[in-house]
């Protein structure tokens, strides 16, 4: 063992010499150009310009790979029924997001597919985006996949670049989540549209027979920018010091999904085996795996402002769903606001609200949230 490390020695010594004898005996400006032209062979092929990537060196291949984590600690006091306690605290992975997208054999070609491993889904992967986009030039581009249909803004916002740690309640009553389908969209200076066809509310990593989705649901949507040029510019809530414009956004979405009317037949089977069968069978008492029968029509309209160091957002949610025995109008109102007081100290307050229909016997219900964020790098989310 000890030969070997003396041989091993030796050998490593000999390279070194050699290296530097080649070196020594190389003009420095054929050293300086090899090793010039090696930064600049590894600028084209990897790196980080926003987004860790690799590529082939050309914008037809290239892969980028980022994700972010959510840790936290909780502490909840609510008049709670016994037996439980009022005190609730703890440490939660909320997110651990990891995500994979970039270009494929096409510049046009975009494709994205992240996951989610968290506390909620006991650390397995779940799917969330996976889906495939092609740019038709123009602004126009044509999606396939699972992805957040146009439905609400508040949703639409990456989990990233939120203000508060979570979004509002109403944006958990009134958001569509989640499809799969076909979605097209199109950008022209300050106009934007978006329409999806998908397979309606919260129909993300669902079988095409399943019935927990609707039949269809279409989801269109349109935005403005009222003042300033760049839709990049609101693309997050928070808005840094020293941003000289401001930006302001309007926006309007319309939503209707409907169910009852497709959905897989299960055969009715011979639970009992009795070799018949019959009503005493359970299963085929529910043998009918159809969609369930309810409309849901939807209309959010909000706006989004940001400028040197403030941001305001506002929005308000309609929904009808005739769920075939009753029909149901709700509505949802969020306002929320946050300022910088020094570079990297954000102060946020919001309040929201939830508007059921007095017909469901629920009350309304109001959230009013506040504190401070402090953002360890100034000017980023990292």
């Amino acid at each position: 063992m000890l030969n070997r490390k003396i041989g091993m020695t030796i050998v490593a010594g000999s390279v070194f010499v050699l290296t530097q004898a080649a070196l020594a005996a190389s003009p420095a400006s054929a050293v300086l150009s090899d090793a010039s032209s090696r930064v600049s062979l590894a600028g084209e092929t990897g790196g980080h310009d926003g987004k860790f990537f690799l590529s082939d060196g050309t914008k037809a291949n290239r892969l980028n790979v980022g994700g972010f984590a959510q840790f936290r600690y909780n502490l909840s006091n609510v008049d709670a029924t016994a037996p439980a306690e009022d005190l609730t605290h703890g440490f939660q992975i909320r997110k651990v997001r990891f995500e994979v997208g970039g270009t494929l054999g096409d510049p046009n070609m975009e494709f994205l597919v992240n996951f989610d491993f968290s506390d909620s889904n006991g650390g397995a992967a779940d799917i969330r985006d996976a889906y495939a986009k092609y740019n038709f030039g123009n602004g126009m581009k044509l999606r396939a996949g699972q992805f957040k249909t146009g439905m609400v803004r508040e949703e639409l916002v990456s989990d990233s670049a939120q203000l508060l740690v979570e979004r509002s309640q109403t944006n958990s009553a009134f958001s569509w989540g989640r499809s799969q389908g076909l979605g097209i969209e199109g950008t022209q200076d300050n106009f934007k549209w978006m329409v999806d066809f998908t397979d309606g509310l919260d129909t993300d990593n669902t079988e095409y027979d399943s019935g927990a989705e609707q039949d269809f649901g279409i989801v269109g949507r349109v935005e403005f920018l009222v003042m300033g040029k760049d839709f990049d510019a609101v693309k997050q809530f928070s808005s840094w010091t020293g941003t000289a414009d401001t930006t302001g956004l309007v926006g309007a979405s319309l939503g209707y999904a409907s169910g009852g009317d497709t959905g897989a037949f299960i055969p009715a089977q011979d639970a009992n085996n009795d070799g018949v069968i019959d009503p005493n069978d359970v299963a085929e008492q529910a043998s009918n795996g159809a969609t369930g029968d309810a409309q849901v029509l939807q209309l959010s309209v909000d706006t989004q402002w940001s400028g040197d160091g403030w941001n305001a957002f506002g929005a308000f949610h309609y929904r009808s769903t005739d769920n075939a025995v009753d029909t149901f109008n709700d509505m949802g109102i969020v306002v929320q606001g946050g300022y910088f007081f020094q570079e990297n100290l954000e102060g946020f307050a919001r309040l929201d609200s939830i508007l059921p229909d007095d017909a469901g016997g629920a009350d309304p219900f109001t959230t009013l949230a506040g504190g401070v964020n402090y953002y360890i790098v100034p000017n980023s989310q990292a």
